[in-house]
């Protein structure tokens, strides 16, 4: 048994207590930090457990049993198995003690792009420092590559990511900041948000904040439809559930309650947000309707 069963069979073990989102751990961190001396804390991001809080003595038993071979392939095999990015586990001579299936499945020869990397694996064994290089490998030998590379268990352990998709990635985020920024230019004629599966604001809001009269703090883990005025508060929480259950794009008319002002007419956008199939957020953009042009006779 290696640290991923090892971790779960201590979160089947009925501590239902030690359940906490990452907001409630900020607020109560005194709190959550006392519990996990006593039993791991699982860190729920989104409605799933993402991180754990554990005391060092609980590490030090899960390191143990990752150490310790149990049946069928060795328990740092089952572990590296455990997930999709390419990882591989080298002696300090840098000679490969394990490695997941998704290594086997990119690697080219190991010592085209292995023996450059020498002296850094060395490096990071002496000194137990992790670093960070981009090669050129893969299959076909034209991909760009990250490699870091950390010590861990004794060993080195080397992550091997896609230069280039990082790239794309950083660029697209890069282009969803400028979109937000625009769109706070515009507050509070414009405004948009995050909603997690449960319906709530998952990211604060400025441009939201500024529509709403909300202080910004305030905004945090709330209902979405809390802020729809009670007349239209049904439909849009309809619609957020169509758009959830059937991942399409959808539009709603609807009034917005202003603090200490009467409400608003707005267009609501909801569009999803996916990891891989599954639907995890949706965005929404709120946009004040402009109220009709007078005619002149």
């Amino acid at each position: 048994m290696g640290f991923e069963s090892a971790i779960e069979s201590t979160a089947g073990s009925g501590f239902a207590d030690a359940q906490v989102t990452a907001s409630q751990l900020v607020r109560q961190f005194g709190i959550w930090q006392e519990r996990a001396g006593r039993a791991p804390v699982f860190i729920h991001h989104r409605g799933r457990a993402k991180l754990v809080l554990a005391s060092m003595e609980q590490v030090r038993q899960w390191q143990a049993i990752g150490r310790s071979p149990g049946p069928g392939l060795p328990s740092v095999e089952a572990l590296l198995n455990g997930f999709a990015t390419p990882l591989l586990l080298l002696d300090h001579m840098g000679a490969i003690v394990a490695k997941n299936a998704a290594a086997v499945s990119w690697m080219a020869p190991a010592d085209a792009w292995l023996a450059p990397l020498q002296a850094t694996i060395a490096d990071v064994a002496r000194h137990r420092i992790a670093e960070r290089v981009v090669v050129r490998g893969g299959a076909d030998g034209n991909g760009t590559f990250e490699i870091a590379l950390q010590p861990w268990l004794d060993h080195v352990l080397v992550r091997i990511d896609n230069a280039s998709l990082g790239q794309q990635l950083q660029d697209r985020i890069s282009a969803l900041d400028a979109m937000q920024r625009a769109i706070d230019q515009v507050a509070p004629d414009v405004a948009s948000a995050l909603l997690t599966p449960r319906g709530y604001l998952s990211v604060p809001s400025p441009a939201l904040a500024a529509m709403t009269g909300i202080a910004l703090a305030a905004t945090i883990d709330m209902r979405f439809v809390s802020l729809i005025d009670i007349a239209s508060r049904v439909t849009v929480g309809d619609l957020i559930d169509e758009t959830f259950r059937t991942g399409t794009p959808a539009r709603a008319e609807a009034y917005l309650r202003v603090n200490r002002a009467d409400p608003i007419a707005v267009s609501i956008g909801l569009a999803p947000i996916r990891e891989a199939a599954a639907i995890t957020a949706l965005q929404v953009v709120i946009a004040r309707q402009s109220p009709p042009a007078l005619i002149h006779s």
